[in-house]
């Protein structure tokens, strides 16, 4: 579960994870389905960002551009910024589920003694 709330001094999200792995293949299957959501998602940015590169190339003096392009160029902008704050959630996600699992394999070893 992912909770988000706004920080108004950092001026940013902060985000609360809640990961209850029952199991090691769980917290295994986890983090196999986050690399690939983070692999599709990092594609995206790298694709994205190559994209807006080679708008802005193309268009030249930003006052000489046709203000379609500008309205498309700043969507594609706005995308990027939107998808470079999901990668730091997930990067966020990831740690969190990493200090999670170590939390429960160390209570399941005092467990066993």
């Amino acid at each position: 579960m992912i909770n988000k709330t706004w920080n108004s001094t950092q001026g940013r999200f902060n985000y609360l994870f809640t990961f209850a792995f029952r199991s090691k293949a769980d917290y295994l299957a986890f983090r196999q389905q986050w690399k690939e959501n983070y692999v599709a998602l990092s594609k995206s940015i790298r694709d994205l960002k190559a994209s807006i590169k080679t708008s802005m190339r193309k268009r030249g003096n930003a006052s000489e551009a046709p203000r379609e392009i500008l309205g498309i160029l700043g969507a594609q902008q706005g995308n990027l910024r939107a998808l470079k704050s999901e990668a730091s959630m997930q990067i966020s996600m990831r740690l969190a589920g990493k200090r999670v699992a170590g939390h429960q394999y160390r209570e399941s070893k005092q467990i066993t003694k």
